[in-house]
């Protein structure tokens, strides 16, 4: 069926889109997150604009920063779970909004002798992807302690030995592929391998990430 295109559920008549925002994330007919992810580096370079203009030469980096964190990498943050990206096009997107990001925080005659990866570090700053990494693994932690009622037995299943790893999903196109719940069966494993002993709660996760990352 095309765009326009009617179609009917219970006597009710919808109209067929390409895309839909829900909660501020917008969902594609494709399941493509292309249209989702212009639209947050859009947003979150304008922010970045809006910012470097207000501020001048004698504005602290402690200030620059956590203005950028509170208004720019909200906007690439928001929701990461279900639109998260593994497109090597995307990811250059995405990251290149904090590349420019750092510059301008630390002062370009600083920038232009340091590398992406030494400024991220000067600033205490991780790239985008960990921490896009980050949430995925905080989401299921929360899911598995019952903070959200997800029921995770119809999403995935768990080694029947150790109870703690996840065991390889199945699936049949790129796009269920690369959704969350079995996007999350490499990252989870991996995480979980590194700890000396699982985490029962949220809170314990968080922390474990932290010295993870």
């Amino acid at each position: 069926m095309t765009q326009g295109a009617l179609s009917s559920t219970n006597g009710i008549s919808l109209e067929l889109v390409p895309t839909m925002k829900d909660l501020g994330v917008i969902v594609a007919s494709d399941l493509s997150w292309k249209e989702h992810i212009n639209c947050v580096t859009a947003r979150a370079n304008r922010m970045l604009g809006f910012i470097r203009r207000t501020c001048n030469r004698s504005t602290p980096v402690r200030v620059k920063k956590t203005l950028y964190s509170t208004f720019v990498r909200s906007f690439l943050e928001y929701s990461s779970p279900s639109w998260s990206t593994n497109t090597k096009h995307h990811l250059l997107q995405l990251e290149a909004v904090q590349r420019r990001a750092s510059k301008f925080i630390l002062g370009y005659q600083c920038s232009r002798e340091l590398s992406y990866k030494e400024r991220l570090h000067k600033l205490h700053l991780l790239p985008l992807s960990f921490m896009r990494e980050m949430q995925d693994l905080m989401f299921l932690s929360k899911c598995i302690s019952n903070e959200y009622d997800v029921p995770l037995a119809r999403y995935v299943s768990f080694n029947p030995n150790d109870t703690v790893t996840m065991t390889m999903p199945t699936f049949r196109t790129e796009s269920f592929r690369h959704s969350y719940f079995n996007r999350i069966y490499y990252t989870w494993n991996k995480f979980i391998s590194q700890l000396p002993c699982f985490p029962r709660t949220a809170s314990a996760t968080k922390c474990a990430l932290k010295n993870y990352y």
